[in-house]
């Protein structure tokens, strides 16, 4: 499991890009301290989503906020909430 925190923005998502190999190996995120959602955070986790070896990303503890963010984008059926 990893955990993001504070802001998961465009320049978030480039540091954290650079450690896709390790970072996709998880395929449980906990967001409880996820503050903000940006689109571009969105599409890194599709990304994310995408290389996990069930197609979805397992989000333990998303703000409504964010779940609302990924809904926007239509792509919450890529994610198992819990």
């Amino acid at each position: 499991m990893f955990e993001l925190k504070g802001v998961l923005d465009s320049v978030q998502v480039c540091e954290l890009y650079s450690q896709k190999e390790t970072l996709f190996k998880n395929s449980t995120l906990d967001l409880k301290d996820l503050t903000k959602l940006s689109s571009s955070g969105v599409a890194f986790l599709v990304i994310w989503a995408k290389s996990c070896e069930s197609k979805k990303l397992k989000i333990l503890n998303a703000s409504d906020e964010v779940k609302r963010n990924i809904n926007i984008f239509g792509v919450s059926q890529l994610f198992d909430f819990e």
